[in-house]
């Protein structure tokens, strides 16, 4: 409702998505259009990887970042149906905000997990979705995060990281002549070793530089790995 009582009717518009627009018959369309304000800033502003770890920057971003998505993946914008002036009280922000929440708060995880959704769910332009309320599913952040639990599991067979292994190379080199030195496997063969016969040996302060790095806990203990 305009201020001078006349409705105001709803028409969109939008470059690369498509927003409400509210104007009155008598006095013309609002001068100040917060979706447009947001679309202005958020369409690139997204590829800011910096930005998503601002909190006034996190819903905005995600947001932004679904829509270029959905665009990319249907070929036309997104609409938002939901006619309110206020783009944070839509119900696809709101869901937006919800997805952070089951993220707790981390935006680039979120992020992640709309692009996996993307991928693995969507696939093609044949699966119609209309909403950011299709990536409110526990059953897809289940199965998310199931499968990034699994991605993240070190396997004995595991290749060491290269540049561990170049560092190895050149300031203890002589670990590679009297043991195979390939595998995360090999690292915790060493580790056993170096317990035996303490860290002034080459495999001892391979060990502590393992630590330091963050690959085996203080100790040196043994990675997390699974057979």
């Amino acid at each position: 409702m305009c201020a001078c009582g006349h409705t105001k009717e709803v028409s969109y518009a939008g470059d690369g998505v498509e927003y409400p627009v509210f104007s009155c018959p008598q006095c013309g369309p609002d001068k100040r259009n917060e979706w447009a304000l947001w679309w202005s800033d958020y369409s690139e502003l997204w590829k800011d990887n910096a930005k998503w770890d601002e909190p006034k920057h996190k819903l905005p971003c995600l947001m932004g970042f679904f829509c270029s998505k959905y665009a990319e993946m249907y070929g036309h914008p997104f609409h938002f149906e939901y006619a309110t002036p206020n783009p944070y009280k839509s119900k696809d922000f709101i869901n937006g905000r919800r997805l952070l929440a089951v993220f707790g708060g981390d935006a680039k995880l979120a992020r992640n997990y709309a692009q996996w959704v993307f991928a693995f769910k969507i696939r093609n332009a044949d699966y119609a979705i209309s909403s950011m309320g299709f990536f409110v599913s526990q059953k897809f952040v289940s199965e998310y995060m199931q499968a990034r639990a699994r991605s993240r599991v070190l396997r004995r067979s595991t290749p060491l990281p290269t540049e561990f292994l170049g560092w190895c190379l050149e300031h203890e080199p002589e670990v590679f002549d009297r043991q195979q030195f390939e595998t995360w496997n090999d690292l915790n063969f060493m580790v056993a070793y170096v317990k035996q016969g303490g860290t002034n040996s080459a495999e001892g302060r391979v060990a502590v530089e393992a630590v330091r790095r963050g690959m085996l806990p203080p100790g040196p203990g043994y990675a997390n790995l699974e057979d």
